[in-house]
């Protein structure tokens, strides 16, 4: 290789190829380029006679220069001496066979190349034709000793063959005759009958029966032989080292125990299958995990050699149910996973599945005892119900198929379950949900709204229902049915609660010192049964009380309907504790759930609150008015206080105070307010008997 740059001729009547060969050689990271450009072939041998030239790049089709091999005739005539790259718009792999015979050093195609290759090429070109150049001083000594060259070729460990020009074989030393299988003296002027391409290698395969066939790694060089062009062609038994590698690749991608594919070979098949999942839209495919039920066992009572008994009949087992352009694997353990190419249909896996769980199912002795085989298996199309593509990742594909096999134990084992796309993005948002809900207490974005409960009979506040609300960062203002359910479900119930419970007593507290509490019976504070149910409860309660400075009786805890049927010793038992500090109790929501009024007088309550729902079927049925009435009465009875929810109208209201109800809480009278407004609307003590009508549309109530 030249030191410095690489002084390259370009011959080429085209200029924009010379102009973009230009672009490319000058991006080499690299190599460095002195190039000059013929536009003729007649310009091109100028320039030779002229500079000295490390490389030529040419064109076979020149104006002056004919087509094909002429053009390279000419100019190989002219400067052997230089490596000749042929570098031409015509892809002809014959063309670029004879080229390469007649002394071409490389044959490229143009606009199938990068700088990278084409610098390769042209370093490639230098060296190879050194070589040359050295192989044929090397040939001028050999054919001055010519015994001493014979001699060293017998001696090889190597097959040497020596050929003419028409490939015929005029020589072949013992170990081409041992791996080719004849008698050097047989195999002498018979046709090799494998093309000679020098200074290439390649693999052949030597015939012979299957198991005797071998493969070799073949050379071929140049040379004179007996004083006329021949071939040397070296053959090298590299038939151990191709058995080594199937072995090799066996063990890298093939389960020992079962002969199975092993995960890294299911892995980069799953790949591949996703990746043409991406391309075709309309090919997507399943993915199914197999975990054995109760394998563990197997191995505790019976050994690990009955377990590996049994993945191998299990192994048997599979490969009966699925087609042969599907892949099965063993991950690891006694997890299986099958790709099921070319199936779009969840109907299609499903059958697949219940054909192995039958097989699975079916009797089979294990060292003398009768062993029940099951198996849960996760399903998982390649294509999102949601969005319609595939997935992004083998990861997440393998995931969900984890996640469906694992619901599959959880719903019993012996089964299988398809992994839904809508639920799992449902799961994702309430774990979302659940994440910002935690940082949201943390970070108090919490508050309090008050929502007042006026006497009907004077249409003055006469309490207020404390509400909480969260102010999310992004959403704005959230209801407590967007995150309670969330918050229910986890630890985070007992901190809003507790954290509800103290803001609303301080805050009804804090009425009191400003003398504005007169008026006021009570604070309104929602429990849920969860919170009931733990003894904790009654202690914070206390505590929050304590802290405050509130006097019990101004705290009213409202439990819901559904509560009392739950666990009514356990409910009874908290109440009761309430009550004897002086709490007042109240049912909320009354008439969703299935409790009847008969029962209410096995509770300590203080007040019943109406739904809203009976409001609303009231206005459209004049008969639900008599429902309400026998809930007013029957409370009555009971001594218990009656709050009717969700008024919207004046005519309900006034429907309302003649049935006496005693209290009343809806839109009518106000929504949901801060607490600065509450108190406000606390020092303005306005009656609501008459008042302005809001609109009904539209309404969430907390």
């Amino acid at each position: 290789m030249p030191t410095g740059s690489i002084k390259l001729l370009v011959i080429d009547d085209d200029p924009v190829d010379i102009k973009l060969l230009s672009t490319y050689l000058s991006g080499h990271p690299q190599l460095r380029f002195e190039l000059q450009a013929a536009h003729s072939l007649s310009e091109g041998l100028s320039c030779l006679k002229q500079d000295d030239v490390d490389v030529v790049l040419l064109d076979l089709f020149l104006q002056d220069g004919g087509e094909g091999l002429p053009t390279f005739r000419r100019l190989y005539d002219h400067c052997r001496d230089i490596p000749i790259v042929i570098l031409t718009g015509l892809q002809d792999e014959s063309l670029a066979v004879c080229a390469l015979r007649e002394g071409a050093q490389d044959y490229l195609t143009k606009g199938n190349f990068d700088c990278n290759l084409l610098g390769r090429t042209i370093r490639y070109a230098i060296e190879r034709h050194h070589l040359h150049t050295q192989i044929e001083s090397q040939n001028q000594a050999l054919r001055r000793s010519d015994h001493e060259l014979r001699n060293l070729i017998e001696r090889n460990i190597d097959g040497i063959l020596i050929l003419d020009e028409n490939g015929t074989i005029q020589f072949a030393n013992a170990a081409a005759a041992k791996l080719l299988g004849q008698p050097a003296s047989e195999m002498v002027q018979e046709c090799f009958g494998v093309p000679l391409v020098p200074n290439h290698m390649v693999e052949v395969e030597i015939p012979g029966s299957p198991e005797k066939s071998k493969n070799a790694e073949l050379r071929v060089v140049e040379l004179t032989w007996e004083g006329k062009k021949a071939y040397l062609a070296s053959l090298r038994d590299v038939t151990q080292q191709k058995e080594s590698e199937v072995t090799l690749q066996q063990l890298a991608y093939s389960d020992s125990l079962t002969h199975l594919a092993n995960r890294a070979l299911f892995m980069e098949r799953l790949r591949q299958t996703l990746a043409r999942a991406h391309r075709h839209c309309d090919r997507p495919f399943m993915v199914m995990f197999i975990d054995l039920d109760h394998f563990k066992q197997v191995n505790d009572t019976l050994g690990h050699s009955a377990g590996d008994q049994l993945l191998v009949h299990v192994s048997h087992q599979l490969q009966h149910c699925i087609r042969p352009e599907d892949t099965l694997a063993r991950l690891g353990g006694d997890e299986f996973a099958i790709i099921l190419e070319d199936i779009t249909e969840v109907g299609d896996a499903i059958r697949i599945a219940e054909r192995i769980l039958g097989q699975l199912s079916q009797p089979y002795t294990l060292q003398g005892h009768d062993c029940l085989i099951s198996g849960s298996i996760g399903i998982v199309s390649s294509q999102n119900q949601l969005t319609k593509t595939a997935y992004p990742d083998i990861e997440s594909l393998l995931r969900d198929a984890d996640i469906a096999m694992y619901r599959a134990k959880q719903e019993g084992k012996a089964r299988y379950a398809v992994f839904d796309h809508r639920a799992q993005a449902k799961a994702m948002l309430e774990f979302e949900l659940e994440a910002e809900l935690r940082r949201a207490v943390a970070q108090q974005e919490l508050c309090l709204f008050y929502q007042p409960i006026v006497r009907l009979k004077t249409g003055k506040i006469c309490g207020f229902e404390a509400l909480v609300r969260w102010k999310h960062p992004r959403r704005g203002l959230l209801v407590p049915g967007e995150f309670m359910p969330v918050a229910e479900r986890t630890d985070l119930i007992a901190e809003i609660d507790t954290w509800v419970l103290q803001s609303a007593c301080q805050q009804f507290q804090w009425w009191n010192t400003q003398g504005l509490s007169q008026q006021l019976g009570t604070v309104s504070v929602n429990v849920s049964g969860r919170r009931l149910a733990q003894k904790s409860f009654i202690e914070q309660t206390q505590q929050a009380l304590h802290r405050s400075g509130l006097s019990p009786h101004h705290l009213q805890l409202e439990i819901t309907e559904d509560i009392i049927l739950t666990n009514t010793q356990t409910v009874v038992s908290s109440l009761e504790h309430l009550r004897a500090l002086g709490c007042k109790l109240s049912i909320d929501d009354f008439g969703t759930g299935y409790s009847s009024l008969s029962r209410l007088h096995s509770f300590p309550l203080d007040t019943l609150k109406v739904d809203r729902s009976f409001l609303l079927q009231a206005a459209r049925q004049q008969n639900h008015w008599s429902i309400v009435q026998a809930i007013i009465n029957l409370s009555t009875d009971l001594g218990l206080s009656v709050v009717a929810e969700g008024i919207e109208t004046n005519e309900q209201c006034d429907r309302l105070r003649q049935l006496s109800c005693s209290k009343g809480q809806g839109y009518l009278f106000s929504r949901p307010v801060t607490q600065e407004k509450a108190t406000q609307l606390l020092r303005a003590n306005q009656s609501y008997l008459e008042p302005v009508v809001c609109p009904t549309t539209a309404l969430q109530y907390a």
